[in-house]
């Protein structure tokens, strides 16, 4: 007795390679509708936390009710060295408002570290930030 052969329908696989990450793209028609096409990526030891599938239905209406998972576009960071520097707030903070300082400079008091960071601008004065194991004292223009 002959067992019925299911017929998958066609789709191709790219495989994005990204450093020491890599993930991959299925392309085709119903692929929702087989889980044997997504199933294993879903169950992969190492995946993001976010899928998206995405329906063209110019090109061909989909005719299975498949959820489709929105990705939210990431908020709009500040731009750069605009963001207002709140004493307390720390390095990494500091960092990802304002980047890596032009000058830096390090030191240890009474078994503290300091840290002196300066920014520089041809269009304001040079902006200064004095951190205290890591969190930001004190800040000002120069």
């Amino acid at each position: 007795m002959n067992t019925p052969q299911i017929q998958r329908p066609p789709f191709e696989l790219l495989g994005v390679q990204l450093g020491d990450r890599s993930y991959p793209i299925l392309i085709g028609g119903e692929l929702l509708s087989d889980p044997t096409t997504w199933a294993p990526q879903a169950n992969r030891k190492h995946r993001d936390t976010e899928a998206v599938a995405i329906k063209k239905e110019v090109v061909r209406p989909v005719r299975t009710k498949a959820a489709v998972v929105p990705v939210e576009a990431p908020k709009p960071k500040p731009k750069l060295r605009t963001a207002p520097i709140q004493v307390g707030m720390d390095r990494q903070q500091l960092i990802e408002l304002w980047g890596l300082p032009d000058m830096k400079t390090s030191s240890s008091q009474g078994g503290h570290l300091i840290e002196n960071f300066a920014y520089a601008s041809r269009s304001r004065p040079m902006q200064t930030v004095v951190l205290e194991d890591g969190l930001v004292v004190a800040a000002g223009t120069n």
